[in-house]
């Protein structure tokens, strides 16, 4: 999804991020199996934003991370949305490139 929002408003989401879970038939997010492991890698490797669903059984400042909690894949194209204004006003093809 991330992918094709990219794509769709062509705007790169920022390099130090990442992003896990599933989306549901009807754009709900659902947690996915061993996410502190995944945090802990994402940390190691020096990422330091992660987009993942708000259910993820987490707690806030668990971990380094900015966390930007999804619960539907509506609140990642809102993510997209500012970012978009911004690159139109100051006249930039791409922000986080």
């Amino acid at each position: 999804a991330a992918a094709l929002l990219s794509a769709l408003t062509d705007i790169c989401l920022p390099e130090d991020a990442i992003l896990f879970g599933e989306i549901g038939l009807s754009g709900q997010t659902r947690r996915v199996s061993r996410t502190e492991a995944r945090l802990k890698e994402a940390e190691k490797l020096g990422f330091g934003q992660v987009f993942c669903p708000s259910h993820a059984g987490l707690k806030k400042g668990a971990t380094g991370l900015v966390m930007h909690a999804l619960t539907h894949v509506q609140d990642l194209a809102a993510w997209f949305a500012p970012a978009r204004a911004h690159a139109q006003k100051t006249g930039q093809q791409k922000v986080g490139s």
